[in-house]
């Protein structure tokens, strides 16, 4: 029998190596027996950040917030069975992100699986769809040049680029399944730190379709949805001046916050419903927008539109892709398009104007969930990160926080718009942040991941957590069954916890206040910055007030438009 112990530690080694070489730095490890061998490379490589998470879901979670803030691929350790399931839904996140995350799962041999043995089951295929390729590395072998070309092909998966640094697919995680035999590892193992030359491959390919005419256009919006942080964002501004364009701005887009340019548009969730605006040619860039109303009039023009996007088509239904960088792209639009009158811009840009005066005038001074997102975004400073969650927080941002020239970094996990990992993925962001970094969640999203607050004590993180407490899911009750009120609705929708979150915050060591009024809340985030560690801010909303609120500010935009 091979001396399995010795073997299985020099085969995690060079996967070690190899991960190191192309760029992984980072690596989330969750506590297990059969991983020991993993951990151990990867402890002792000497070079890695290695950030230790007992919850699994968590862990992941953690490292996509990374990855989200470096843009750089980051990996994940499981041991086997049910703790790989765990990690599923960060997974799903990240490929709908195009997030790249190296999921390193560890598993007992083959032959063991049917057989009843503990802790075994069929890993294989778990992520399914949602990883860019899955590999089964077999049990450790000496001789390894497979291995190198297995972890090779996997690496370039999720980066989506080739040898000549070119993104050519999107990015997103994959999957290394590492099944070993016992005995896993030996006392006396020796420290393997033998140098990988990576063997130049074929880059990978990908479809791309063939050039196509740009529409005749004389009323051209430009439509940006997220886009990751450091985007040349300076090339879309360029297209928009040439042709007179409005640039409808998504707050995940990187161009709402910190760009000085008038064509910016970020009232459209609000007058799109109430005017008739007609486009003739939509160029998109970045992922859908939050918007609803927005989504509902691109299914519309989709005739007309033209999504960039150098991977080419992934997971969108525009009509037509030009796949190209967006510098080549934008040079394209330009020489095959006319500017168009400024009256259409102007008039665009007067009705944006007008209905950012509306609603910042006359109603963000009272407390709602709008002003609380807009009193969260006007505590940060330039170059702070603002960490929004799904459900109400990203929508009264996208609502209520109006473009800006203060430079703010805006995340998101926008990607499958789950409520799950939210605060572990800020967690991520901030590991990796030199500035103040804020994160507003609501309430079943908090209760949701408070696990991931233990990372934050463990590794002397920083961050300031608002929680918009409406005692439950508060999106329903904009939703027509929120008209049938009564108990079934309060327990199956709604969901009401009377969840005191202070126990929460000394649980996890985390400094804490309640409020509800907006004075006590901008005084309670002018207090956070002095503080280290995690502060909690709970918001207390009365949801009924919330949706009330909500209401007015329609019905006053409406009258407004028909005055």
């Amino acid at each position: 029998m091979p001396e399995f112990d010795n073997l299985n530690y020099s085969w995690s080694c060079r996967i070690v190596n190899q991960l190191y070489n192309f760029g992984v730095r980072t690596v989330c490890i969750s506590p297990g027996s059969r991983n020991t061998p993993l951990t151990l490379a990867f402890l002792e490589h000497g070079q890695y950040n290695c950030v230790s998470h007992i919850d699994e879901r968590s862990g992941a979670f953690f490292a996509l917030g990374v990855s989200m803030q470096t843009q750089n691929p980051v990996a994940i350790l499981s041991t086997s069975g049910t703790a790989t399931a765990n990690i599923l839904s960060a997974v799903i996140e990240a490929s709908q992100s195009r997030i790249p995350l190296i999921v390193l799962t560890a598993d007992r041999p083959s032959y063991l699986i049917g057989t009843g043995a503990n802790q075994t089951i069929v890993q294989k295929d778990i992520y399914g769809y949602y990883v860019r390729s899955f590999k089964d590395l077999g049990l450790p072998l000496d001789e390894m040049n497979s291995l190198d070309s297995s972890i090779h092909n996997a690496l370039q998966m999720a980066t989506g680029i080739n040898w000549n640094n070119d993104l050519v697919s999107p990015q997103g995680p994959v999957h290394l399944n590492i099944p070993f035999e016992e005995p896993l590892y030996s006392s006396d193992r020796t420290k393997d730190n033998l140098e990988i030359e990576i063997t130049k491959q074929f880059p990978l390919s990908v479809a791309v379709e063939a050039e196509i005419e740009i529409p005749v256009s004389n009323f051209p919006i430009i439509v940006c949805g997220r886009l990751a942080v450091g985007f040349n964002t300076a090339a879309i501004i360029e297209l928009s001046s040439y042709l007179n364009a409005p640039i409808f701005a998504d707050p995940l887009s990187q161009l709402r916050y910190g760009e000085k340019h008038p064509n910016i548009v970020s009232t459209y969730d609000h007058f799109l419903k109430l005017q008739n605006i007609s486009p003739d040619l939509v160029i998109r860039f970045g992922l859908k927008p939050v918007s609803k109303i927005l989504c509902e009039k691109l299914d519309k023009w989709n005739e007309f539109s033209i999504l960039v996007d150098q991977c080419g088509r992934f997971n969108d239904d525009c009509n037509l892709v030009l796949s190209e960088k967006i510098e080549t792209a934008v040079e394209f639009i330009k020489s095959k398009t006319k500017s168009s009158n400024v009256a259409w811009r102007d008039t665009i840009l007067n009705i944006d104007s007008q209905t950012r005066n509306e609603i910042n005038n006359k109603h963000l001074n009272c407390w709602f969930e709008g002003s609380i997102a807009k009193t969260c975004f006007e505590s940060l400073d330039d170059r702070d990160s603002f960490f929004i969650g799904n459900s109400m927080p990203i929508r009264d941002v996208d609502m209520f926080v109006m473009a800006f020239p203060k430079k703010v970094q805006t995340y998101s996990n926008r990607g499958a718009s789950g409520i799950d990992g939210i605060v572990s993925s800020a967690l991520g962001v901030a590991s990796k942040s030199n500035g103040n970094i804020l994160l507003l969640i609501g309430d079943l999203s908090f209760y949701h991941d408070m696990n991931g607050l233990l990372a934050a004590s463990r590794y002397n993180l920083n961050l300031t957590i608002v929680v918009v407490n409406n005692s439950g899911g508060g999106i329903f009750s904009f939703l027509p069954i929120s008209n049938e009120k009564g108990s079934s609705f309060d327990e199956f929708w709604s969901t009401s916890h009377n969840l005191d979150f202070s126990h929460t915050a000394k649980l996890y060591g985390c400094n804490y206040i309640k409020v509800d009024s907006l004075p006590s809340l901008q005084e309670a985030l002018s207090e956070s910055k002095k503080s280290k560690g995690i502060n909690i801010i709970e918001a207390v909303i009365d949801i009924n007030e919330n949706v009330k609120q909500h209401r007015v500010i329609s019905n006053a935009l409406k009258q407004f438009n028909q005055s």
